[in-house]
């Protein structure tokens, strides 16, 4: 009889671990965390931040590493200490390539934040829509008040939720308890955060 049972919950508990110690490292390389830092929403500035800070460390800090591994493997190498002098010529003869690298970065980077700009635009004129096509239907005011909380979780998720022309959105959803109720308790994450969200909604356009 094949055997159904759950894997142990230590195993639930390391892949929980590891998954998280993963985003973190995700999170830092990609510069992720100037949106805690800055406290600023995804745009423009950010993005360049974000591609100018990968670029400068996959150039000055990747590219050493890999010559660094390079001699270290390289049996015909004489002894263990790094070339200095070689690193800098290759800095000078490659500088062309921090160049490259923060075009693609930023372009890549760029074209997920188009993404997700017209993901979220796309999500509020569909909650619009139903909202309107199924008004008065039994339990469609709840379920109708859980859409717009998922909109605003995902729009915090996607750190676009500072942006004035989804704060202003947000607040006004927000305004209805239901809509409330629901992402207080379904969004998950800190006790804090619904708090944190109008703090941050209220900054963007302009109310104290």
């Amino acid at each position: 009889m094949t055997n159904l049972r759950p894997p142990p919950r230590q195993q639930f508990t390391i892949a929980h671990k590891t998954s998280r110690v993963l985003g973190t490292l995700v999170e830092l390389i990609s510069g992720e965390w100037f949106f805690v830092v800055l406290d600023r929403a995804n745009g423009g500035s950010i993005i360049l931040l974000r591609a100018l800070f990968v670029a400068i460390w996959i150039f000055f800090l990747l590219l050493p590493a890999g010559l660094a591994l390079h001699d270290v493997i390289d049996p015909s190498r004489q002894g263990t200490q790094f070339d200095w002098p070689r690193l800098f010529h290759f800095w000078d003869q490659h500088a062309s390539w921090l160049a490259v690298v923060f075009g693609s970065v930023y372009t890549a980077l760029y074209a997920r934040f188009a993404a997700q700009w017209r993901y979220l635009a796309d999500l509020y004129n569909k909650v619009k829509e139903a909202s309107i096509k199924y008004a008065g239907e039994p339990n469609s005011d709840e379920r109708i008040a859980e859409w717009k909380a998922g909109f605003v979780e995902d729009a915090q998720e996607l750190h676009l939720a500072k942006k004035r022309i989804f704060a202003q959105v947000i607040k006004h959803w927000l305004a209805d308890e239901a809509v409330k109720n629901a992402f207080v308790g379904y969004s998950g994450g800190p006790k804090d955060r619904y708090q944190k969200l109008v703090e941050d909604i209220n900054r963007a356009i302009g109310e104290d």
